[in-house]
Formats: structure tokens, sequence, C-alpha cells
């Protein structure tokens, strides 16, 4: 799927949809709270061993060489050491150490992996902050973004974690009708309409959205080697709320940096934003419904058209027939108002002038012609006027 990542608004561009992992969901599947504190953000001080020593249930004087050691540059305890601690609370029957064990080899070896079989000090740090959950989805994001950039690396990130998210939106049919074609994942997926997608599940109760964090319009997202921004507000349908028009007032400003190359200090800049974080609820999204505005519909074509997205034509098995019309891009020469096509070029210049050259190639490949298809327009509804103020 990271074939579909839209590099500018860093979500998920389909022919006529787009997805976006969200905190909220990421919390739910994971079944962790995000907590009113700072996530992890690598400027914090090296834990002490005794705090290390106590959260693992051992004493100071385990959390020694070769035990708590440097791989690689890196500090941490070794895999070996752990499963030996884990083993003898298990014998013994201490299952508040066991269990702290685990979790620590879990946060090493899933949610934040580095290298085999060693847990390093970020995933430590992550640990004894007890809120994995934005950083998990920075983490996430990042890895994507950077290897889109660089057209090319393994994703180390939650790999299971953005699986379960992405396929909680897929229809049953892409699982239960058998794959008599042969196709590839991308192409059972790509076919698929609004129609199909399973917006709104049982994360989408949360009370409250995280929207916006100190001076960023949206929400600044750090991991372990580096920072991202994304999009709450492109996310309302997932929530269950309106999507009552294209964005106007969002800044796609795509912020990222890495910790190597830092030259704006943005890392500092996120992490000052977390300490002024704005919710919205009900009161200020309005009432949950079932609405897309068409020009939603055909702001989210245009970022296919704009990329250059080549999806099948053909209809897939596994997709549900949709019937009327969807609005196709113009080619009558009118200016489009969303046109972040024109924002390409600053794209380059703000990642080189964050990153060196680290962006200089991006979307450098020859543009082919969008294959055009007819896709349908679902029936008018009627107009919601509570709009947020990024709608119009």
């Amino acid at each position: 799927m990271v074939q579909f990542y839209d590099p500018v608004c860093h979500f998920f561009t389909f022919p006529d949809h787009q997805l976006i992992p969200t905190l909220e969901e990421y919390s739910f599947w994971v079944g962790l709270p995000i907590l009113e504190r700072e996530p992890f953000n690598g400027l914090e001080f090296a834990p002490k061993t005794a705090d290390i020593a106590k959260a693992l249930h051992l004493k100071p004087f385990n959390l020694v060489h070769p035990h708590y050691t440097i791989k690689n540059g890196f500090q941490g305890l070794t895999a070996k050491f752990l499963y030996e601690k884990a083993a003898t609370f298990a014998r013994d029957q201490k299952t508040d150490a066991f269990e702290s064990i685990l979790v620590l080899l879990i946060y090493g070896f899933f949610l934040f992996p580095n290298m085999d079989n060693f847990v390093d000090l970020n995933a430590i740090k992550i640990f004894l902050t007890k809120n994995p959950v934005p950083t998990l989805l920075a983490e996430t994001y990042h890895c994507i973004h950077y290897r889109t950039l660089k057209e090319g690396g393994l994703i180390l990130c939650c790999a299971p974690l953005l699986h379960r998210w992405f396929t909680s939106h897929l229809p049953s049919s892409v699982f239960s009708k058998t794959n008599t074609e042969r196709s590839s994942w991308s192409q059972r997926i790509m076919p698929l309409t609004p129609v199909d997608i399973v917006w709104v599940h049982a994360s989408a109760n949360s009370e409250r959205i995280i929207d916006n964090c100190g001076e960023f319009p949206n929400v600044p997202l750090i991991g372990a080697y580096g920072g991202i921004t994304y999009h709450p507000a492109l996310a309302m349908r997932q929530f269950g709320y309106p999507m009552n028009g294209k964005p106007i007032n969002l800044s796609f400003s795509g912020e990222f940096y890495l910790n190597s190359k830092d030259p704006t200090n943005l890392r500092t800049r996120f992490v000052e934003a977390w300490r002024s974080v704005r919710k919205l609820d009900s009161f200020h999204l309005g009432k949950k419904m079932s609405y897309v505005h068409e020009s939603y519909t055909q702001w989210v074509i245009d970022r296919a058209v704009t990329f250059v997205l080549n999806y099948p034509g053909n209809t897939s098995p596994f997709a549900t027939p949709y019937y009327g019309r969807i609005p196709m891009p113009s080619t009558q020469g009118q200016p489009r108002e969303c046109c972040l096509a024109s924002e390409v070029p600053n794209l380059r210049k703000r990642e080189r002038h964050h990153n060196g050259d680290l962006g200089a190639d991006l979307l450098a490949a020859p543009r082919k012609r969008a294959r055009e298809c007819r896709i349908e327009r679902p029936p008018r509804e009627k107009r919601c006027h509570n709009r947020p103020n990024a709608w119009k």
C-alpha cells in the first residue's frame, strides 16, 4: 500500500477516496490510551539504570555489561538476558515481573524494532513513558514518507499494526471471496469504491479527537529517527463526521525532518507544540452523518491524477458495483482551486532546505497521463451547515 502514499498531503490516496491512519485508531487497535503527557521525543536524558531496573522488577546490579551494553552504536539490553529473566520470573510465578519483561520485548522486537536480538535505548525510553501510541503513528508516517522520498528501502515500523489498521477498513469480500484470478493484493484493493470501504468502526467512538498542536494547524508526530505532520481534519469521515467539502484552509506545508538533518530545528518546535494540544468533540464537529460533498470527491480525484497513480480500469470481483457519476478532472484548462500540483516544486525546495538533497528526486519520475476511467457519482444528499473552519 506504500505505492498509494501521497507525500504532500501525508495520506493514502485511491481513485476516489483516501484513508489516513489516526492516533485514535492506533490507540484502539493497540488497546492503550493516548495519555495527557508529552510523548517520546528522543531529547530526554538517558534513564538511570535504577529506573530501568525498577520498571523491570530487577536489581540495578543486573543491568551491567554484557547485559546492558552497546551494539552497533546503540545502547540497550540483549535479548538473551531478557529471555533468561522472563523464564526465571515465569518459573517463580512472579506474574508482574514476567509481564514487564514481556512488554519490553514486544516494544523492542515488534513495535519499535531496530536490530535483531537487541532492545535499544529508544524502545526502553518509550516503554518507560507508557504512552507509545503517538510514537507508533510517527514511526509509520515517517518511515513510509522517507522511503517514498528515497524511492525504496525497508519499511522499519510496526507493519502488523499498519496492516491491521488498513484491513479494518476493507470489506469482508476481499477476504471471503476466492481469489480465482490469482490477483495480487494491490489488484484486489485498487478497484474498490467508497461504497465498499468500511469507514467507521469501534475506534470512531472516541469522544474527543486530537486536531492540532501548538503553532501547527495539524498534528506533529515525533519518532525515533525524525518527525512528520499529519492532518486529522482529512480523516473526519473515518470518525463518522461529514466531509462537507474540499479542504481550503488547511496548510499542506508537509513538515518533515530527520534527526540527523534538521537545520530549521523542527524537532524542538514539535516538542514544544505537544505542550498545547487542542481537541475537538461533537460540539465542534456537529452531528455524525454519512455525507460526502462532491467537491471533496473531486479534490481526491485531483490528488490521484496529480501524482499519476496508475489504477486499473477493470472491475474487480471484490468490489461493489457503483452507479451514477463522479466528476473527473477538468480538461478545459480552468484553474483548480485546490491546485496542490503547484506545491510540488515548493515541496522539493522545502525538503532540500530541511534535509539537504534528501528530497531532490521527489516526484522526478517521468509523468504519464493518468488512465481515464468512468467513475460514478453518488446521489446528492442534504447539505450540512455545521461546517468546521477547514472546509467549504
